[in-house]
């Protein structure tokens, strides 16, 4: 009798298990939310001059140019050329461990890859995956989350301090950086949020096709 009653529960578990394993395939990979900030991000390092520093996650984080529109040399003109400038912020899922702390996970808005972290292993370190979608949220020593602070408008575009979710006052700057070079961004502390470094938020015209804004796979 009891072997009987053993054999049906182990029937029922291997039942309830199945199904769990194919509503999981059903659900396919878990994506962003549609509540996303993109984008190109710049500063002014001379605004007399239109000079600028725009964060390029394809080009050794940040790259810069000196707009000159009797040149040709324009925010539209640049993300024209150059279209891996124009990033998206995507909003962390519910399921991201992240999500309550209004983190945001940036790439360029076209690649499949490519997400911008910050590096336990090296103070201040800002630097880019090349792999493809995964956990990301989850690894020990390079953390992706990010949350934008709005901090204004300025001639229409937004400006954003971008704070470090996993290492909080650490906002994202210009000032350098002693391994990856003065020409880099890295991530600084600062005291107050009203402190910290303001990017703006130039919204280029025309279409742009969205790569892969998968961020983890089906557990």
């Amino acid at each position: 009798m009891f072997k009987h009653i053993l054999k049906r529960l182990t029937g029922v578990i291997s039942i309830v298990l199945l199904l769990n394993a194919c509503s999981k395939d059903d659900q396919g990979p878990i994506q962003f939310s549609s509540d996303s900030i993109q984008g190109m991000l710049y500063y002014y390092e001379d605004e007399s001059l239109g000079r600028i520093r725009l964060l390029d996650l394809e080009s050794g984080i940040r790259r810069g140019y000196t707009l000159n529109a009797s040149a040709g040399v324009t925010l539209q003109a640049i993300c024209d050329d150059r279209s891996q400038l124009v990033l998206k912020a995507y909003k962390a899922p519910t399921i991201s461990p992240a999500f309550n702390d209004g983190a945001r996970f940036v790439k360029p808005y076209q690649g499949e890859s490519g997400w911008m972290f910050t590096s336990n292993v090296i103070p201040g370190l800002i630097s880019v995956d090349d792999d493809d979608w995964y956990d990301i949220h989850m690894n020990p020593d390079k953390f992706h989350a990010f949350k934008f602070h709005e901090m204004g408008e300025v001639n229409g575009e937004k400006e954003y301090a971008i704070e470090s979710i996993h290492f909080p006052g650490h906002y994202i700057a210009y000032s350098g950086h002693p391994i990856q070079g003065t020409n880099t961004i890295s991530y600084v502390e600062f005291p107050e949020l009203d402190d910290a470094p303001r990017w703006r938020l130039f919204k280029p015209a025309g279409a742009y096709l969205e790569g892969n804004i998968n961020l983890i796979s089906t557990p």
